[in-house]
């Protein structure tokens, strides 16, 4: 799934980021080296593909724990490719300022820094600024809400935030192009899979991302949520054992109705066409995978009720 996420993104010719997403990358240090080995080697001669070898260190020690880890990283990554490297500082990547001041010699590396923006303020800005004067700093995670991901929107600091990041020249990459049910998702649960997603689908954060990329107002008032994405009546939708084939919705979030034939529908996180090897061997017939919508159900009760096409 990684390699089709990169592949995917080389296609369309935006920069990808292929990290080790770990908060003790120390203790898991072979296994960091054999993957960088292949990425690197795979990959590595692309220029808009990026590395970032230790996402959030937490409490270790930055010169007896965190910056030996990235040296040696760093130094099977050279072996196939001078790409940009971002390396992870301390206290989930905000300790920069700590790492600037004893740095790891190479170039084309750079330093990440987190914040989210009810959490982390104008003290973090300060940290950033110190390490400027010694280091180059990637924001490569980045939220309007709360550091959980989660909670109370704060537009404005954002906006302080980016507009820090503008004058400094900063890169940086939001958290997160996702449907999950929390306030940082710039997406509504069950918005569609494949982009190019409507007004109605966004989430208030989603729209704020999407104005700022753009350059232009956000959007007052917001529109209403998709009828599609709208949490049906309970019992509306089906359960992940149960045919979906009549309710063409799910309970569970994160899963959408697909279609096996015409007999049976289920309720599933993902769907491959052709025999599922989980299926029990007496049912092992293949699935078509067809996407089932609220959308297509054409009686009353659509206009009595909103509709779902993933819970």
């Amino acid at each position: 799934k990684m390699k089709t996420v990169v592949e995917a993104a080389i296609k369309q010719g935006i920069y990808v980021i292929i990290d080790w997403h770990d908060h003790n990358a120390e203790q898991h240090q072979e296994e960091a080296a054999e993957f960088f080995k292949q990425m690197s080697k795979e990959f590595g001669h692309l220029p808009n593909v990026i590395f970032e070898i230790f996402n959030e260190p937490i409490f270790q020690s930055w010169n007896e724990t965190i910056k030996p880890y990235h040296e040696k990283i760093v130094s099977v990554i050279r072996e196939e490719s001078s790409n940009l490297i971002i390396l992870g500082t301390g206290t989930w990547s905000q300790d920069v300022d700590i790492a600037a001041e004893d740095p790891v010699a190479g170039e084309n590396l750079a330093y990440t820094i987190h914040f989210y923006a009810n959490t982390h303020k104008q003290e973090l800005r300060d940290k950033v600024t110190k390490a400027l004067e010694s280091v180059a700093i990637f924001a490569t995670e980045w939220g309007t809400c709360d550091a959980s991901g989660d909670g109370t929107l704060n537009l404005e600091e954002t906006k302080t935030w980016l507009d820090f990041f503008e004058q400094h020249q900063i890169s940086d990459a939001n958290w997160a192009i996702s449907d999950k049910q929390e306030a940082c998702s710039a997406l509504l649960p069950g918005a569609s899979g494949d982009g190019g997603w409507e007004d109605c689908e966004l989430t208030e954060s989603g729209h704020f991302v999407r104005s700022t990329l753009l350059k232009e107002p956000m959007l007052d008032p917001l529109p209403e949520p998709c009828p599609r994405l709208t949490t049906p009546p309970p019992g509306m939708c089906s359960e992940s054992t149960e045919d979906c084939s009549k309710t063409k919705c799910c309970n569970e979030l994160g899963t959408t109705c697909f279609q096996k034939n015409d007999w049976w529908a289920s309720c599933k996180v993902s769907c491959t066409p052709g025999i599922d090897p989980n299926d029990p061997p007496a049912y092992a017939s293949p699935w078509t995978c067809k996407v089932l919508t609220r959308d297509e159900v054409e009686d009353d009760s659509q206009e009595a009720y909103p509709s779902k096409l993933t819970a």
